[in-house]
């Protein structure tokens, strides 16, 4: 080994999570003057003393004969040339994106003067909304917003019928009420326009704080707010539904201290707009998730060890008897029961990803809602059947939704069920006891003159099947009821408000959900059914009311999703009503059917492969799966017997994700391949071409030359003979290996037979990694795989095989023993996720950030840091210093590989000679890191891909790389990464460290920081450990003794430590002289950032593409020609033969 010097002279986005405890969610100046949102909630006796107080008598008998107003951003904008009145409509619709900026600058102007517009200081509230010029769907808003701005409190709601869908984030007013008393009705009569109060309540209102469960505290009684910024899609006819219009919306209500202050919107629009800030156009796609986890287990035990069907049905029982006793005059009770869902520490469950693959996929029929009080308290969200009542256009519409049946597998088997339900008198009695209350409600009205005298029973509606009478049966996808529908006018179109506040506070709960007579059926739950669980929200009343239109749903069919210790739990609830003549199998039975239409939206099972037949089950199975949850959902299927795994593959993931996942079976290749790449054009995602062998892939080539020219993602996935028959002659067998022009196919994989010799992880990569390059890079992958029999999936002898021991032999343990399979199982998660230089940067921070704050044991590790041909050659520099102050800002150690000399030299938080601490057995076994955030990839120590792997089989790891690929770059060689960003690293480092600092949770360390000193302690002992080595080897050989390699590289560090060396490059060599560095090129003192001899090393590079020995002297002097500094290059004595010249 040589040392050569050339001494020649060469050469975030941040976003801020706005918390809105504190002061977001004031109430209205003459309803509660609290600005924390967990404060005490406004009574009558309360508002009638505030609207007595001399300071506020004036403002609020002003504000009494006004209502909120409603203008467009550019009458904020343009108040000196536009009238309040003059029509929002007129105004020009805009997308999204412009709407928001326009609403900034609007909040803007009226933060910083709000005298300067011309809205009068009596209005209560100002809504200013404009219309978006194309589709936004609110759901997939939402999501967004939520994904990258923590979780203020937030709501999202949409009829059955599609007439109203809204999205809300971020709350101007907040109501924690019991039902909304007549104090917070004289707010609702004050909403402006187009305002909506969006809520819910408790099943039972009168329940205590200290009687509530823990996971519905955050709830309070009742949850209503009015919206800070509002998504709405709405018909612009109820009875055209083919019409809509999409607008977007702030609300700004101020407080009793700004009116009295003479402030008016100003500090209202300053609170939305710091939301509006970090709101952004983005949205999640409107297709239906395929990442949602397993069950992996199922749960009715409720607090106290009570046994859930034991509870159950001591209930039912008793109802049964207190029918027949007719002590009490009870007619009626429904008993619910609660199912909790567990799930994988691996796992991590969203409500909203459960309403999209309702909206999208599933479509079980029903209104969507979704409550979310703020922060990760908890989620619950639902698709119900039932309406309680909608007040539109002067007219009032309830109904009464009792009796269930199951779906019937065959259109005979269905009709028969329907018809039982019109037959059964349990049913029908069970029905009309509920049609009987609402019949009552309305009378009421009527004798309060909300309503006209007449009302009407409507037994059928569009697309229901009914009978002829009074009753219809409404059919979803999993369950039918029977129905009767009321309606009737309002008296007029003045008293909309009360007759809303009369149905929230008389209709709830109805006999549906309750029972009959209503006290005596509460009086029942709460003895039978509330000392095992507490139902919450579940079956109250959830949706939105203004002042003179509602919606308001029953929250069935419903569930809670909360995090508890690390973990997602769902608790499912369901109900049956109980009558004479109802068993207690029956009901049991009736609320399992009831219970699956929320839990089977999950995998019912983690997917193990253990029980596969053959390896290419196992194989295809995974892959498929793994192509699911990436986005691939559409496959066209070509004919074909070498590609049966793969159909067969397909056929069932089609069967568990009805509504998901589509197949179409397509005759041609050539039109197969067309309609994929149609699909992609409109979808904007890749879909699945699947052919057998021989000729057949040749009739894709027109479409693959047709995406590869236009930039269209598309995935094919040709089957082949296995290896051993190519230029055999064997039939069907051609030449398929890069078959298509690498001009148009941006990345092809030849994957060999499946077997368990190469584990699963191999394919899984392959498959993520390949639909990235489709959608990433745009345009055609294909996957060319070989199949051996048995094609069909079957075990035993294999076919056209004769020879002894010819059969099919599959270890499910062994192909499946690899790192992370057990996260990929058990979490439903995709096996990479990838952030691609086109995608926002801020959602990768997000996500990054969020792994470093739940981590505990986390590290760094450095490995190329590939220079950015857009910055400063010197940024490498820039680079280690915010890669070192970052380090010590999270608590992580850092494993700096040797071509980041800089970093070894420059930081107090590398670990030194990390690669001799990890060859111990004792401190490798102990290090287990749960994170690993790679800056920069390859690396040279083998000991770290070790310790990363052994990690993953075991406990939850994340391995996030940080790294500029290019263009067909996976730099994935074990296939443990978890989360790939592609991007500069320095930019991200900042953006992160920004995030990170405006965390509410900014202590930040991990338990391997003691690692560090430990290197340390070695690092003084390194030179007599290497010296003493050197000599026992020496020991007895005659002669003179020469340096070895290691003690080369140590007086290579002293030397670099020396003043007279700092500012200088190294260049190393591949073969040994990399390796020795990477072991023992460290710094011998503690030099550190800020000290004397801080930058002895500003750069240091190896050729480690291909790892070669060819070319070292050129590549070395070609890099001293870039840096202009001095230039050290070590190299061993047979790469200095092939290195060239300088």
């Amino acid at each position: 080994m040589k040392v050569f010097h050339n001494c020649n002279s060469f050469v975030v986005a941040i976003v801020v999570m706005i918390s809105l405890a504190n002061g977001f969610t004031t109430t209205t100046h003459h309803l509660q003057q609290q600005s924390n949102l967990r404060g005490p909630t406004t009574t009558s006796q309360q508002y009638a003393s505030l609207i007595t107080d001399d300071t506020t008598t004036t403002i609020n008998n002003n504000i009494a004969m006004r209502e909120g107003v409603t203008v467009s951003p550019y009458h904020i904008l343009h108040s000196d040339q536009l009238d309040m009145n003059d029509p929002i409509s007129k105004r020009r619709k805009l997308s999204l994106h412009s709407s928001l900026r326009l609403l900034r600058q609007a909040l803007t102007t009226i933060a910083e003067d709000a005298t300067r517009i011309s809205i009068g200081n009596d209005i209560p509230m100002l809504r200013i909304e404009h219309t978006i010029s194309h589709t936004v769907d609110p759901l997939c808003w939402l999501q967004a917003q939520t994904r990258s701005n923590g979780q203020p409190p937030s709501l999202y709601f949409a009829t059955a019928e599609g007439t109203v869908e809204a999205a809300a984030f971020g709350s101007a007013v907040t109501l924690e009420v019991t039902t909304l008393e007549d104090s917070y009705w004289e707010m609702v009569r004050q909403l402006a326009p187009n305002s909506h109060l969006y809520g819910g309540q408790r099943f039972d209102t009168t329940t205590e704080a200290n009687q509530m469960g823990d996971e519905w505290k955050a709830f309070s009684k009742g949850f209503w707010m009015l919206p800070a910024i509002e998504v709405r899609r709405e018909k612009l006819n109820h009875n055209d539904t083919s019409r809509a219009i999409t607008t977007i919306a702030v609300n700004l209500f101020p407080n009793a201290d700004d009116i009295t202050a003479g402030s008016g919107f100003a500090p209202a629009a300053s609170k939305v707009l710091e939301l509006l800030r970090h709101v952004t156009d983005m949205a999640t796609s409107a297709k239906p998730p395929t990442t949602l986890p397993p069950v992996l287990s199922r749960i009715s035990t409720y607090a106290s060890n009570i046994d859930g069907q034991d509870l159950y049905e001591t209930g039912v029982s008793a109802a049964l008897a207190e029918f027949e006793a007719n002590n009490s005059g009870l007619e009626k009770v429904v008993l619910a029961r609660r199912m909790d869902l567990s799930f994988s520490k691996y796992a991590k469950v969203a409500a909203l990803d459960i309403l999209r693959k309702w909206k999208f996929g599933s479509k079980p029929g029903g209104h969507l809602f979704y409550i979310n009080p703020g922060g990760t308290s908890g989620e619950f969200f639902g698709c119900t059947p039932e309406r309680l009542f909608r007040v539109r256009d002067g007219r009032v519409l309830s109904e009464a939704l009792a009796g269930t049946r199951p779906r019937g597998s065959t259109q005979q088997a269905d009709e028969e069920l329907s018809r039982q339900l019109f037959v059964s008198s349990k049913d029908q009695r069970e029905n009309t006891i509920t049609g009987s209350f609402i019949r009552a409600t309305f009378d009421e009205m009527r004798k309060e003159e909300l309503v006209e005298n007449k009302h009407m029973l409507n037994g059928s509606a569009t697309g229901e099947y009914t009978d002829g009478g009074t009753f219809y049966v409404r059919r979803l996808r999993h369950l039918q009821h029977l129905c009767q529908r009321y309606e009737c006018n309002l008296s007029n179109s003045d008293v909309s408000t009360e007759a809303i506040q009369f149905l929230l506070n008389n209709l709830h709960p109805t006999p549906a959900v309750g029972g009959y007579p209503q006290k005596q059926a509460m009086d029942f739950i709460r003895e039978y059914e509330t000392v095992g669980f507490d139902r919450g929200f579940y079956s109250g009343p959830v949706g939105f009311v203004s002042k003179d239109t509602a919606e308001i749903v029953v929250a069935i069919r419903s569930g809670l999703v909360s995090q508890t210790a690390q973990r997602s739990k769902v608790s499912v609830f369901a109900g049956a009503g109980i009558v004479p003549g109802s068993n207690v199998q029956g009901e049991w039975a009736e609320t399992a059917y009831k219970l699956a239409v929320v839990s089977s939206i999950f995998p019912q099972s983690p997917m193990t492969l253990q029980g596969a037949p053959t390896p290419n089950v196992a194989w295809a199975t995974a892959f498929v799966e793994e192509l699911l949850r990436n986005g691939v959902t559409q496959f066209y299927v070509c004919p074909g017997s070498r590609s049966t795994p793969l159909v067969a593959a397909i056929a069932r993931a089609v069967r568990t994700n009805v509504g998901s996942i589509h197949a179409l079976s397509v005759h041609d290749e050539r039109s197969a391949g067309f309609r994929a790449v149609g699909y992609a054009r409109g979808a904007g995602r890749p879909a699945a071409v699947v052919t057998s062998s021989g000729t057949a892939i040749a009739n894709l080539y027109p479409s693959i030359i047709e995406a590869g020219m236009d930039g269209v993602p598309l995935i094919l996935i040709t089957a082949d003979r296995p290896y051993e028959s190519r230029d055999t002659g064997a039939n069907q067998a051609i030449d398929q290996v890069k078959a298509f022009s690498s001009t148009y196919i941006r990345w092809f994989r030849d994957i060999l037979p499946p077997n368990d010799d190469v584990p699963v992880s191999v394919g899984l990569a392959d498959a993520a990694h390949g639909v990235n390059v489709a959608k990433e890079r745009r345009g055609p992958v294909h996957f060319n795989i070989q199949f051996r029999e048995n094609l069909a999936p079957d075990d035993g002898p294999i076919r056209n095989d004769d020879r002894q021991g010819s059969v099919t032999r599959y270890d499910g343990v062994r192909f499946t023993d690899t790192p992370a399979f057990q996260r990929w199982s058990l979490g439903g998660n995709k096996w990479s996720k990838s952030y691609g230089v086109g995608e926002a940067i801020p959602s990768s921070v997000v996500d990054v950030a969020r792994l470093i704050q739940e981590s505990k044991r986390g590290i760094i590790v450095v490995g190329n840091l590939r220079k950015s041909a857009s910055r400063s050659s010197l940024d490498i520099s820039e680079t280690v210093e915010v890669i070192s102050d970052f380090a010590q800002m999270i608590g992580f150690p850092i494993f700096a590989g040797v071509h980041t000399g800089s970093l070894r030299f420059d930081s107090n938080a590398v670990v030194p000679f990390a690669e001799h601490l990890l060859r111990s057995p004792l401190v490798r076994n102990n290090v287990r890191p749960d994170l690993v955030l790679q800056l920069g990839t390859p690396l040279v120590s083998t000991e770290i891909s070790q310790v990363v792997k052994m990690s993953m089989a075991e406990d939850l790891v994340h391995h996030v790389l940080i790294h500029p690929h290019h263009p067909m770059e996976r730099a994935d060689p074990e296939f443990t990464v978890s989360h790939k960003v592609d991007t500069e690293i320095l930019p991200f480092i900042k953006a992160l460290s920004g995030f990170l600092e405006e965390s509410p949770r900014p202590n930040l360390s991990s338990q391997l920081v003691p690692i560090v000193n430990l290197g340390r302690s070695l690092r003084s002992q390194m030179p007599l450990i290497v010296i003493t080595a050197a000599e026992d080897q020496h020991a007895g050989v005659i002669g003179e003794r020469v340096m070895t390699e290691p003690e080369i590289i140590i007086s290579l560090s002293e030397m670099i430590s020396d003043p007279q060396f700092k500012s200088h490059s190294l260049f190393l060599s591949n073969s040994m002289p990399v390796r020795d560095g990477e072991a023992f090129l460290y710094p011998l003192v503690n030099l550190g950032i800020g000290s004397a001899n801080q930058g002895a090393i500003v750069d240091a590079a190896v050729n480690r593409g291909a790892s070669g020995i060819d070319g070292i002297i050129s590549s070395a002097a070609g890099f001293a020609d870039s840096t202009n500094r001095r230039t050290t290059l070590l190299i061993g004595d047979v790469s200095l033969e092939e290195g060239g010249t300088p």
